[in-house]
């Protein structure tokens, strides 16, 4: 609608050539206008409040200006840096990259392509490029010249018509309808397994934060449910040891509470609780890259991935050693909340190499699993936020509350209809 409007002004402003005085003004306006869309490409979040809620508008109107000045005032300096051919090669491949990088992104994943990182989004930003070469050499100038008249109108459009209806069934096809209660069957117990544990049996929850806010929530869940619960989860304390530096999106580095002692400590509420099951619950370290032994490493880089691996089985070793089913919790993806910091965009590429470790640490011993967690809370590319009117994590990381609650019911649930007995009798102790 800016740009409509815009076009209407220019057309219908005086044809005399504007004084040097308004030029000068223009080029002004303009330079701010572009400076401001530079900001706002950097600072706003894809999904944060100030995109919506004026943010758009507020970089339309600032694009409008930039168009507007690049005509009022042509010999300027913003003119002439438009006019590079490389800018006016992306400005008429502009609206094909607009189709067609959305899917390509959803396609192109770090699992189907082995890639991550700086490779992962060459991948993706070449392939976007292609097809929108493609559709403006094939497509797009085609039609702008007239390619389509007369009666091959009237086979085209239901042609068209009929492709797009089914790029919506194929790409919506899967998707769970909430039923009029509101009750979303995706959010929902476990379906499989006995609904309820022997009276008395043991589960033991460690983790970091994840797990700490579950236990402190969702207690009473357990004991419904025939559990007792313990609950010995420590805030910041996951896996990853080295010296706590982590690096965060923004380029801020900072440093999160020591806690290297996991190994003796869970060793020691092992000893202490006696558990008949161990549920490990914990963040996926997918927020920041991290300093280890002086370099800044991230999950899907194979030095990464060699390190967390180790330190799983490690786990999963000393959480067995008395006997016990262990459990390993996959990860959900980081989804980050209304004015959060933003995430690393391959964020979801990073827990998915997580989550792969989880599963090889688990396939290595008869007496652990995995209950898929992630697929639970994120059974596609998009993270579900609620069921219901209870919201499920109001930071993107935690189930908190009433969220804590619906999560570790599913844990449980999950958890006893796994083969418990057989892993049991698999453990070192036994």
């Amino acid at each position: 609608l800016v740009g409509a409007a815009l076009a209407v002004a220019i057309a219908r402003a005086p044809a005399t050539p504007a004084s040097p005085r308004a030029r000068a003004a223009w080029e002004a306006a303009g330079l701010a206008a572009a400076a401001f869309l530079g900001f706002a490409w950097v600072a706003f979040a894809g999904d944060g409040p100030r995109v919506y809620r004026g943010g758009l508008l507020a970089s339309s109107l600032a694009a409008g200006v930039v168009i507007a000045a690049v005509v009022r005032s042509p010999p300027g300096p913003l003119a002439r840096a438009l006019a590079l051919p490389p800018l006016r090669a992306l400005g008429a491949l502009s609206y094909g990259l607009y189709l067609f990088h959305w899917p390509v992104f959803v396609a192109l994943t770090g699992d189907r392509t082995g890639l991550g990182g700086a490779g992962l989004l060459l991948a993706r930003l070449g392939a976007s490029f292609a097809l929108a070469a493609i559709s403006y050499f094939a497509i797009e100038r085609p039609i702008r010249r007239g390619a389509i008249g007369g009666r091959a109108r009237w086979v085209v459009a239901p042609l068209a018509l009929a492709a797009t209806v089914g790029v919506v069934l194929a790409s919506t096809a899967g998707a769970v309808a909430l039923p009029e209660t509101g009750r979303d069957p995706e959010v929902s117990p476990a379906p499989s397994g006995p609904a309820r544990a022997s009276c008395g049996d043991r589960l033991l929850l460690v983790g970091d934060s994840v797990a700490f806010f579950l236990g402190r929530d969702g207690s009473d869940v357990a004991t419904d449910l025939g559990v007792t619960l313990e609950s010995r989860a420590v805030v910041g304390c996951g896996l990853v040891r080295g010296s706590q530096r982590v690096r965060l999106p923004s380029g801020k580095v900072t440093v999160r509470a020591r806690c290297t002692d996991w190994e003796a400590r869970w060793a020691r509420e092992v000893a202490e609780t006696r558990p008949d099951v161990v549920l490990v619950a914990l963040a996926a370290p997918v927020d920041g890259d991290l300093d280890l032994d002086g370099r800044w490493l991230h999950a899907c880089e194979p030095e990464f991935d060699r390190y967390y691996l180790e330190a799983t089985s490690r786990a999963i070793d000393v959480l067995g050693a008395g006997g016990a089913a262990v459990v390993v919790a996959t990860a959900p993806y980081v989804d980050a909340p209304e004015g959060g910091e933003a995430t690393y965009a391959d964020n979801r590429a990073r827990t998915d190499c997580v989550n792969r470790v989880y599963e090889a640490a688990v396939a290595r011993r008869g007496f652990a699993e995995t209950v898929d967690l992630a697929r639970w809370v994120c059974p596609s590319r998009a993270c579900r936020k609620r069921q219901g009117s209870v919201t499920l994590r109001p930071d993107g990381t935690h189930f908190d509350g009433a969220g804590a609650k619906l999560a570790l019911r599913w844990l449980v649930e999950a958890t006893w209809a796994l083969p418990l007995a057989e892993l049991r009798a698999n453990s070192p102790r036994r």
